[in-house]
């Protein structure tokens, strides 16, 4: 079986290059928006069998869970 596993940044920190042109709220419904189409994209894929999203933001967690991936909450400590 083939997992896809999808990290996901916290709401406050995503998309930070359109940071400029677009307010948070705006920011944060893009971020789920996207986050819903790979979810859909990797659940009709026939090779992949899972697909779970790590993350340590609680709305993102259940945004994915909500779109049919497996929520892996737990604190980023970052790459070292």
């Amino acid at each position: 079986m083939i997992a896809a596993l999808v990290p996901v940044k916290r709401l406050e920190a995503s998309k930070s290059r359109l940071r400029p042109g677009l307010d948070a709220d705006t920011l944060a419904k893009l971020t789920l928006a996207m986050l819903s189409d790979v979810v859909a994209a990797l659940r009709e894929a026939p090779e992949i069998g899972r697909v779970a999203v790590v993350t340590e933001d609680p709305r993102v967690a259940e945004a994915a869970a909500g779109a049919g991936a497996q929520a892996i909450l737990r604190a980023d400590d970052g790459l070292n």
